[in-house]
């Protein structure tokens, strides 16, 4: 098995071509049957949303911007008909974006030209630095890739770029749990500290609103929220590794189950 290794600067294919389980593994692992992960990892060539599309553009343009206008281009238009096809055979190597999603992506450059303390969070340190170690209880690689690894307020800390369409507490709180972003974050402290002989201090997450008036705000995830992302990816991580291992990946079992009502529709029905 390789020996843990840091590399920056890895173009993107090579680095989801390369062995190891990661936390986008992870996190779809928990979210599905071992048959539907299975179906998930053999066809993730599929087209990506219009929204998907969205967020690789802001993190290129924020993130790798002299990489910006080899990798995305806008058209103004419907995207269908001669012209479009002209233009596509143009840029198809591009993934090209509405006018309305590169509105956003230069709205959300010039809100960090306009606000220094937050542009500041991706000013020091590196973009895009994978990590490779051997997992410490299976014999299998894991990898992760930071968005940015920096300083931040005097502490060495990872930072990841989300989108989303709300910045208030509430959503963002809830968006950690249903994203699994909290199983992340600790897998990729983890995995870093792997390789480093010692973890960053922390995760940060720099939330970017693509919805007008576009705007950022920036979480550390709590220590406690770190413990609980760590227990399930470890978990998860097991699970994944047997399958892997067994090239076992069931489907729904095929013995009937009980099915009930909610337990809030049956409580307002007895209460009724």
């Amino acid at each position: 098995m390789s020996e843990p290794r840091r590399v920056a600067g890895m173009p993107s294919p090579d680095y989801f071509a390369a062995p190891g389980i990661s936390s986008t593994d992870l996190k779809q692992w928990v979210s599905m049957t071992p048959r539907e992960w299975r179906h998930w990892k053999d066809n993730r060539d599929s087209a990506p949303t219009e929204a998907m599309q969205l967020g690789s553009a802001i993190h290129c343009a924020v993130l790798e911007p002299d990489e910006y206008a080899s990798r995305f281009c806008a058209y103004d238009g419907r995207k269908a008909g001669k012209a479009y096809e002209e233009y596509k055979a143009l840029n198809g190597h591009k993934t090209i974006l509405s006018k309305k999603s590169q509105g956003v992506v230069n709205d959300t450059l010039d809100y960090l030209r306009e606000h220094d303390r937050l542009h500041s969070v991706i000013k020091h340190g590196e973009s895009e630095v994978s990590y490779f170690a051997p997992d410490p209880v299976h014999e299998r690689m894991r990898k992760a890739r930071a968005d940015w690894i920096g300083d931040l307020n005097g502490q060495r800390l990872l930072i990841d770029l989300k989108t989303t369409w709300s910045l208030d507490d509430r959503h963002i709180q809830k968006t950690l749990h249903d994203m699994n972003y909290h199983m992340q974050a600790a897998y990729y402290l983890d995995t870093v500290g792997l390789v480093e002989g010692q973890p960053p201090s922390g995760f940060a997450i720099l939330w970017i609103r693509t919805t007008p008036p576009v705007d950022m705000r920036v979480s550390i995830v709590g220590n406690a929220t770190l413990e609980v992302g760590r227990e399930k990816y470890q978990h998860a991580f097991g699970e994944l590794h047997q399958a892997i291992a067994s090239g076992e990946f069931p489907g729904y079992p095929a013995e009937p189950s009980l099915l009930e009502l909610p337990a809030w529709a049956l409580k307002a029905t007895t209460d009724e």
